[in-house]
């Protein structure tokens, strides 16, 4: 399988659906404006993305094909997990704060899943990767 060369795009596509979320569930940033929001998320996010997609995401892709199991749902289910754990440990990493409450975790949580699934579908998307395997 040759991949395009925009198929590093999921890592950076992801980390956009930040600020929508932050917008959408009422987070207001009084202390960091939005220009300031998309700085942090590209200097923070965009990074971390691309080293969990070289670290985590392009072994799993390759042992999928090579075990004939590549399929979007396979390749969706795979990326939400690492981004839930990934985005739980950057948030760890950032502030410092190891003990959150379990509603804080869950949120922290949902959103790295959220994130890792957008990824992984542009990824499928833009790749081809086919919704069967083929037998």
């Amino acid at each position: 399988m040759r991949l395009p060369s925009n198929a590093t795009a999921p890592a950076s596509c992801a980390f956009d659906f930040s600020v929508p979320y932050d917008a959408l569930v009422g987070n207001r940033h009084d202390k960091m404006p939005w220009a300031g929001t998309l700085f942090f998320t590209y200097l923070i996010g965009v990074p971390v993305g691309y080293i969990g997609m070289a670290v985590l995401g392009w072994p799993l892709v390759a042992n999928l094909r090579r075990v004939n199991r590549l399929t979007v749902g396979a390749v969706c289910i795979v990326a939400a997990i690492i981004g839930a754990l990934t985005f739980m440990a950057l948030s760890i990493a950032l502030t410092g704060k190891v003990h959150v409450s379990w509603h804080g975790r869950l949120d922290q949580a949902g959103l790295g899943l959220w994130m890792g699934l957008l990824a992984g579908l542009i990824f499928c998307g833009i790749t081809g990767v086919p919704l069967r395997r083929h037998r």
